[in-house]
């Protein structure tokens, strides 16, 4: 009994290693360190206080202290879109998905950031692609379906639109059900309008 209880502890001792180092070229890595870096937090308050450019040098030097952490490098690639600087954002979102030990569900949230940027940037079949790809992953993901109904509306794709909005509401609470039977409304008379032009 007794070996079994120190297995179980020196098991246990292991994982909560295993979950804040980790091994990289030789040297063991503190995960943590990134985010408890002066760096992470100074940028997070710059981002609070709307002061994008502070915040993108502060968080780029925290990146620097952990080259796998995700989340900063999401966030600065968000930044980077906000700022304008398209094509940086798009390199530094591509760059993440190159990651072989992404989740299905970093994936997912890589490729929205990614279409998002490709939206931004105004290059729309790439969007579509990226939050299709999404939705590959995760069939209900809110926001890609959202963006999606967006890039149809605004090319005048009104059944590709009132397709999605139809998913949309099957996925809402029924207190949004109001909201969604207006926007289909409106997509429907869209519809009505297309077909009269013909």
């Amino acid at each position: 009994m007794l070996t079994v209880l120190v297995a179980l502890l020196l098991g246990l001792a292991a994982g909560k290693a295993w979950e804040r180092y980790k091994l990289r070229e030789g040297r063991w890595i503190d995960r943590r360190k990134a985010r408890e870096s002066p760096h992470y937090i100074l940028g997070l308050n710059f981002l609070v206080s709307n002061q994008l450019d502070l915040a993108i040098e502060e968080l780029t030097t925290a990146a620097g202290i952990d080259a796998d952490a995700l989340e900063i490098h999401l966030v600065l690639g968000n930044l980077f879109r906000e700022k304008g600087q398209v094509t940086r954002a798009i390199q530094m979102h591509q760059q993440l998905l190159q990651r072989s030990k992404l989740t299905e569900a970093e994936q997912a949230h890589v490729l929205l950031c990614l279409g998002l940027d490709f939206r931004r940037g105004g290059f729309l079949d790439r969007s579509h692609e990226a939050f299709a790809e999404v939705l590959r992953f995760d069939a209900g993901n809110y926001y890609a379906l959202l963006n999606l109904e967006k890039l149809h509306i605004e090319q005048h794709q009104w059944t590709e639109a009132y397709a999605i909005r139809e998913r949309l509401a099957a996925l809402s609470d029924p207190a949004q059900r109001p909201k969604h039977q207006a926007i289909l409304a409106f997509l429907d008379t869209q519809l009505g309008l297309q077909a009269i032009d013909r």
